[in-house]
């Protein structure tokens, strides 16, 4: 089971959260244990005090109340599940109530974050509740108990539902705070943030003042595919203490979030009129657009009553309206979308699905963080991945392919009252396409000299926002795609994924595979020549450690070494773990001690290992940055692929810096690795073994 399908306990590892203790929360486990012993469950890991409000105004304000202490007879839902259910109170989170109203109207995505089951009745409450997100490719069970923060005077802090005895919202709110690590750190966001969270679709979002042309046209496309939409403008207040969300005119507000819950065109009866309509909904439940096609406007006598009804035209202040869609494109500047993986689409025959690939990579400091500055030599060490368009749009007459690409960073978000609350707390992040010509011909990865010779096709320019996503019309071809931050050196996980219309192939630019040297092979050459006959003086040393053995154990290898290195004036002192690899490497039947001869070879490769960092450390620092250690280990014969190097720097580098004991420490270890799979792959690659084969395999490297 991937990543992307497994649903990961909060606090789990490899889930992308942590609890305090350690240990992972199973909702099942705790709630048999406060059903047994009659208790209601206290979340030590979201406590109840002002660290997990984290909103400034609230501070030593809130009074912590289960729903049996705020009405009679609590329920999780009251008929259903509905958008009226998602009411916004004094937290600033609207783009995440407008999300989770749209999301109420699909059953589907709706069952798969809030589990059935759950319930206030007697022998099934035990004061824990337990909601499903994704998270970084990772869908993740967040456990938390009900116990929901209410303001001093009287009245909600967070979210509540139409119907005063319903609590699935204010819970579902609660959950997502924790994951995010506070009700602050829901203060400002967008739409397409908190559905992707939700659905873990892609998210897009379209900015410009006015709206494009054919935005109606964009919006019922993706309506038809089952796409969740937003919808929003921006004014500054005139006076500071002006309210951010504020009332317009034709009673939109600024600044505030609404949710798309319709597109449709009719056209009006006697005319040849067609009128094209967006159907919005405020998640106040409240106040509505009081202009053309709006509840209550003489537009609607030109329709039917058939038609009204067919199109739930209600009089009524519930929030929700239509307009039309020029007054649409005027009035907002902002449409947030969330593009749904094949597998969350709903049942549809008739519905179409995106193809899709995914990735996940991470921007490290002096081995793949290379900024955004294509001038600047580290912007080379960026990863990078291709993408291979082979067939245009069914539905095109250009002959050009659709292509969504969707870059995501892994880092915490921060709300409007964090300390960088200007950009969030996110890191700028960005990237650029390139063309790439005789795809199968070209050095993998693409070298900079061969990025900086031609010019993209398409730049994102660097954002502060945790998602940029950049819709493509291409021609067929193959592409490499270049994800940065715009600073360098700037440590960061991200997730790319592409969506396209028709089958793609994508791929890391890399390494292929791990590829070692073959001189550790008796007889073998290393740059030209056979293998370097052993000076008299280190005959000596081994003769002097070893006795008149023909064999070394890994001791007396240490201390041959450090006394072959003080001949040359180094004081060099190789861990035994270190020398055991080395025995191990070369050591072809297993008896735990080298041979003269495999002594012969191990020297042999050392002193290239030697040479390769001595070309690197012009210098003589005595280190090489890690950036460096990727190319020094190539001249080794060598190649690693990116992440195989980011393992090495995380397991050997010291500072960003990489010494020669710990060079040749990497050196060795993924010759042994890879000599292991050599062993036991089979014919097509792969190698499949029990835990007890794995670990015999393993345990001598």
């Amino acid at each position: 089971m991937s990543h992307a399908e497994k649903v990961f306990r909060y606090g789990e590892r490899g889930s992308g959260t942590k609890t305090n203790s350690g240990k992972p929360q199973y909702y099942e486990k705790i709630q048999r244990k406060c059903l047994n012993e009659n208790n209601l469950f206290e979340d030590p890991e979201f406590p109840c005090q002002d660290s997990s409000i984290a909103i400034e105004e609230h501070k030593g304000k809130i009074v912590w109340k289960r729903p049996s202490e705020i009405v009679k007879k609590p329920r999780f839902f009251v008929e259903g599940v509905s958008r009226d259910d998602v009411l916004q109170k004094k937290v600033g989170d609207c783009w995440f109530v407008a999300a989770l109203a749209s999301l109420t109207q699909r059953r589907m995505l709706f069952d798969r974050v809030v589990p059935r089951g759950q319930s206030f009745k007697r022998g099934l409450y035990g004061g824990a509740f337990h909601f499903v997100f994704w998270k970084a490719n990772r869908w993740v069970d967040v456990v938390i108990d009900d116990r929901l923060p209410m303001l001093e005077e009287g009245g909600y802090m967070g979210v509540k539902s139409g119907d005063d005895n319903e609590f699935w919202s204010s819970l579902f709110e609660k959950a997502y705070a924790k994951l995010n690590g506070s009700y602050g750190a829901l203060e400002g966001g967008t739409g397409t943030e908190a559905l992707s969270d939700f659905t873990g679709g892609i998210p897009e979002q379209i900015i410009a003042v006015p709206l494009p042309k054919d935005i109606w046209r964009t919006m019922k496309r993706a309506f038809d595919r089952k796409s969740i939409m937003t919808a929003s403008f921006v004014e500054a207040p005139e006076e500071e203490d002006e309210a951010l969300e504020k009332e317009q005119d034709d009673g939109l507000y600024a600044n505030h979030e609404y949710s798309v819950t319709g597109v449709t065109q009719f056209k009006v009866e006697g005319s040849d009129k067609c009128v094209k309509l967006i159907r919005l909904r405020n998640p106040w439940g409240q106040s509505e657009y009081n202009g053309p096609w709006s509840d209550v406007s003489e537009e609607w006598n030109q329709v039917s009553p058939e038609k009204r009804e067919e199109l739930g035209v209600v009089v009524r202040d519930d929030g929700e309206f239509w307009i039309e869609e020029e007054n649409f494109r005027e009035r907002f500047m902002m449409v947030d979308m969330c593009h749904l993986e094949p597998g969350s689409v709903e049942k549809d025959p008739e519905a179409k699905r995106w193809e899709t690939a995914t990735f996940e990579g991470s921007w490290m400091t002096d081995v793949s963080a290379g900024g955004s500055d294509i001038e600047d030599e580290r912007y080379g060490t960026n990863p990078q991945y291709l993408v291979t368009l082979r067939e245009p749009d069914s539905e095109d007459q250009d002959g050009e392919c659709s292509v969504l690409v969707s870059l995501m960073q892994k880092t915490a978000r921060k709300g409007l009252g964090s300390d960088d609350s200007e950009a969030g707390g996110w890191n700028s992040i960005g990237f650029a396409i390139y063309e790439v010509e005789g795809p199968e011909l070209c050095t993998t990865p693409l070298p900079l000299e061969y990025l900086q010779d031609h010019t993209s096709v398409a730049v994102v320019e660097s954002k502060p926002t945790r998602d940029v996503t950049k819709r493509l019309r291409l021609l067929p071809a193959t592409y490499c795609i270049v994800p940065y931050t715009s600073e360098p050196d700037v440590d960061c996980d991200f997730l790319l994924r592409i969506f396209t219309e028709q089958k793609s192939e994508c791929r890391e630019c890399d390494v292929p595979h791990v590829c070692v040297p073959k001189p550790l092979e008796p007889n073998d050459e290393i740059d030209g020549t056979e293998d370097e006959e052993i000076p008299e003086s280190v005959a000596e040393i081994t003769n002097e450690v070893a006795g008149n053995k023909d064999t070394m154990t890994a001791q007396e290898l240490r201390i041959v070494l450090k006394k072959i290195f003080e001949q040359e004036g180094l004081e060099l002192d190789f861990p035994m773990d270190v020398c055991r690899t080395m025995v191990a490497l070369m050591d072809k039947n297993v008896t735990g001690e080298m041979s003269e001869n495999e002594f012969k070879r191990l020297y042999t490769y050392l002193k290239r290992c030697q040479r390769a960092y001595q070309k690197y450390d012009g210098s003589c620092t005595g280190f090489l940055t890690t950036y460096q250690l990727r190319k020094a280990l190539e001249l080794t014969g060598c190649y690693v692929n990116l992440h195989v190097h980011k393992a090495l720097v995380i397991r050997y580098g010291r500072k960003n810096k990489i010494g020669f004991v710990d060079f040749v420490a990497c050196a060795v270890k993924v010759a042994c690795m890879e000599e292991i799979y050599g062993e036991h792959a089979n014919e097509e690659g792969n190698v499949v073994l029990s835990l007890n084969e794995w670990m015999k395999a393993t345990m001598y490297c």
